[in-house]
């Protein structure tokens, strides 16, 4: 999950290292079990916490080459909160429920294989009776001009034969 101050849970600090690098961006195929994946802890926002503790952790398992996509194991236990999306979000619920309230007021339950999409600028209430676990992968949004010019520049790349690599 993304908070209103646009910080990713478990965003680095010092993201010019080689080691941390390759620990985020791997160089092949990342395989790994979200139900399973050793968590640290990320605080929910004190003044965003409507009732009850959650207590929220969470792991970056990866983070994509040019930046913009980190996938994110995320688990919190029982509690109701705001959340406001600064960051596109799309996740599978692993394990738990939850109930989201939107800004019209409409609920919405979610379980586990369950998919959701977030679309930046959400703002919703969520509601944990016992706990949730989910894996997401979450993408900072690119002003719409600029993601279409780096579309036309990948397919201009492909004609000229660079392009097995640039799907």
């Amino acid at each position: 999950m993304t908070s209103k101050d646009g910080r990713c849970a478990g965003d680095e600090a010092a993201p010019g290292a080689s080691k941390l690098w390759h620990s985020i961006a791997p160089d092949t195929v990342l395989i790994a079990d979200p139900a399973s994946v050793e968590l640290n802890p990320d605080p929910i926002r004190r003044e965003w916490i409507l009732s009850g503790a959650p207590r929220a952790a969470s792991q970056i398992l990866a983070r994509s080459r040019d930046w913009l996509s980190i996938l994110v194991v995320w688990e919190c236990s029982a509690g109701r909160f705001r959340w406001h999306y600064t960051r596109d979000e799309m996740l599978v619920v692993v394990a738990g429920s939850a109930e989201i309230t939107d800004e019209r007021g409409q609920e919405r339950r979610f379980g586990p294989g369950d998919a959701v999409f977030f679309p930046r600028g959400t703002k919703c209430i969520w509601n944990i009776e016992d706990r949730i676990r989910k894996i997401a992968m979450v993408r900072e949004t690119v002003w719409p001009p600029l993601g279409m010019a780096a579309k036309v520049c990948k397919k201009v790349a492909r004609s000229f034969a660079f392009g097995d690599r640039m799907r």
